[in-house]
């Protein structure tokens, strides 16, 4: 069973809604998994907790609007649901290295994680490896001390 397409559609789900409250339960729901099932898949699938493709989509969103709009940077982290300037100064120097003002300042290039896509070229990619799946095999041994 390929789970690529119930991904695809909370992916979309998640880019649609992604300066309001995104809701893990709500996601989950739409996948048609249950919430650590779907935590599982996702982070098979994308490479990525859905935690952080959430708060890297955030910050690359957050970033782009630095360099691009002149709104302050409170706004910018009040839009992309972070609770104050200080957390998001916090996120965005963990994520740039630097402060959004210096980037916003220096005028640095736009680095992006964009939005997974995980149909196409990478899944084709991924068909060619001949990859099978691991069966386990119980195994009974003597008592030993």
């Amino acid at each position: 069973m390929s789970y690529i397409p119930f991904i695809e559609k909370t992916i979309d789900y998640i880019e649609e809604n992604i300066r309001d409250d995104i809701s893990l339960e709500k996601v989950a729901f739409l996948a048609g998994f249950s919430k650590f099932h779907f935590l599982r898949v996702f982070k098979a699938d994308t490479d990525n907790t859905v935690a952080d493709y959430i708060r890297k989509r955030r910050l690359t969103l957050a970033a782009n609007d630095l360099l691009g709009s002149q709104k302050g940077i409170l706004e910018i982290a009040m839009t992309y649901r972070y609770n104050s300037q200080e957390a998001f100064t916090r996120a965005f120097k963990d994520r740039y290295k630097m402060t959004p003002m210096a980037y916003r300042n220096n005028n640095f290039p736009f680095v992006n994680s964009e939005k997974a896509i995980l149909s196409g070229q990478v899944m084709e990619f991924n068909s060619n490896l001949d990859c099978k799946p691991l069966i386990p095999r119980i195994v009974q041994l003597d008592t030993f001390t």
